[in-house]
């Protein structure tokens, strides 16, 4: 086989795994989507401590989707990367950002207070919301949004081990869709968009 045939068939390769890679991806979202009847069980409604010291709702944003994960400000790995992801898509949305509303929910009462959460979110994007509440408030939201969080060692250098998902909500709190971590940013985005866009159309 000559060298240009070589080089033709090379790249047909990885243009077909490239091909499969983001078919398995958009598959693996798809499968994410919840029906109507397994939705009506996850989210819904809440009232938090905004890092600005609003009081907010599922309620507070008419009109845009919530983009919204659950963590803790101590967090060595896993809160980070949910949330520079979180950022990204953002800046890859564009204008369609103007729709989404990111939220950071602490699991941690004790230390996570709203001024620090602020300072906190600041990091990701500017876009960002950092909320809390009484351990009651958040034990109500975490058990509506199915998340699980134990503490984790003594006091005060205590870990929370957490469920690590990102939830896309309507604004009345109802779940559209969920991505589990590691989801990339570029497959997010993309779903979210189709989410945007059938909602819009119907």
């Amino acid at each position: 086989m000559s060298p240009c045939k070589q080089r033709l068939g090379s790249i047909l390769i990885f243009a077909l795994l490239a091909m499969v890679i983001v078919w398995n991806q958009m598959r693996h979202v798809s499968m994410l989507q919840f029906d109507k009847n397994e939705s009506r069980h996850i989210g819904g409604a809440f009232s938090l401590i905004a890092h600005d010291g609003r009081i907010v709702s599922e309620t507070s944003w008419p009109g845009r989707f919530l983009l919204i994960y659950f963590g803790y400000r101590f967090c060595p790995d896993v809160c980070p990367t949910s949330l520079q992801v979180m950022g990204e898509v953002m800046q890859l949305l564009g204008e369609s950002a103007e729709a989404v509303q990111p939220l950071f929910v602490s699991v941690d009462v004790e230390r996570d207070l709203p001024e620090l959460l602020g300072e906190y979110v600041a990091l990701f994007d500017h876009r960002f919301l950092g909320l809390t509440g009484s351990a009651e408030q958040i034990k109500e939201i975490t058990k509506a949004f199915r998340v699980s969080y134990k503490k984790i060692g003594n006091e005060p250098d205590y870990q929370i081990d957490h469920s690590s998902f990102t939830y896309l909500t309507d604004d009345q709190g109802k779940i559209l869709t969920v991505f589990p971590h590691k989801t990339s940013s570029d497959t997010m985005a993309t779903a979210i968009r189709a989410v945007l866009t059938s909602l819009r159309r119907s």
